[in-house]
């Protein structure tokens, strides 16, 4: 991930919706919402999965999620 397309993403997710953007780097609202079968949770346990080097702090002595 670079700089200008965490920008991008961030500029079309909270100010200007035209604006184009990777859709990986776009802002997304997580919630619970029992009759759809989501909790916050399991989204960020997917994202933490699905998270490359770049998303963990090097510095870390934790390993696993």
């Amino acid at each position: 991930m670079n700089d200008e397309s965490l920008m991008l993403g961030l500029e079309r997710g909270f100010l200007d919706y035209t604006v184009p953007a990777n859709a990986d780097r776009i802002p997304q609202f997580i919630s619970n919402d029992p009759s759809r079968g989501e909790k916050v949770i399991t989204t960020m346990r997917e994202e933490m999965r699905n998270c490359d080097s770049s998303c963990s702090p090097s510095h870390s002595s934790h390993t696993t999620v």
